[in-house]
């Protein structure tokens, strides 16, 4: 499942930062306004210098949908993305990957909780089962590691 997710958010960085774009409403160069891309995504946001910059929505063609900060066409900062297969994750970019402290919601009602770098769960954090099991440490490039001290 993280795999299937690194590799959209590694598709969703190359998305958002190499296609031209189309402005269709708004000030697209420093201001707010909305772009649409080739492949069919959409964002709707801040600009600065002709970049996503500042509180933004983008909406991906399959359906997944980024809100937050943007920095120099980045997802960075505080935001969520939505997947369409119904995860969802609740806090820290930097420069488009889950970096810092978040959420990770499961379609099936679990949770991670914790800290993640690079997309991946490093540092402490806890997973949640929806039948009460809580697994509770130190983890390391998405694999559990060992019960804190």
């Amino acid at each position: 499942m993280i795999r299937c997710l690194n590799t959209i958010i590694a598709t969703m960085i190359c998305c958002v930062s190499i296609y031209s774009q189309n402005c269709i409403e708004g000030d697209c160069i420093n201001g707010y306004g909305s772009v649409e891309y080739p492949l069919g995504d959409i964002y709707k946001g801040s600009f600065k210098n002709n970049l996503m910059h500042g509180q933004g929505v983008y909406t991906y063609s399959d359906g997944t949908k980024y809100t937050g900060m943007f920095s120099n066409n980045y997802i960075h900062g505080e935001g969520e993305v939505r997947f369409i297969n119904g995860t969802t994750y609740k806090g820290a970019f930097r420069n488009g990957f889950m970096h810092g402290p978040g959420t990770l919601y499961y379609p099936n009602g679990s949770r991670y909780i914790g800290t993640f770098k690079n997309d991946l769960m490093h540092g402490l954090g806890s997973i949640d089962w929806i039948d009460g099991y809580v697994l509770k440490g130190n983890w390391e490039n998405n694999q559990f590691n060992k019960v804190p001290d």
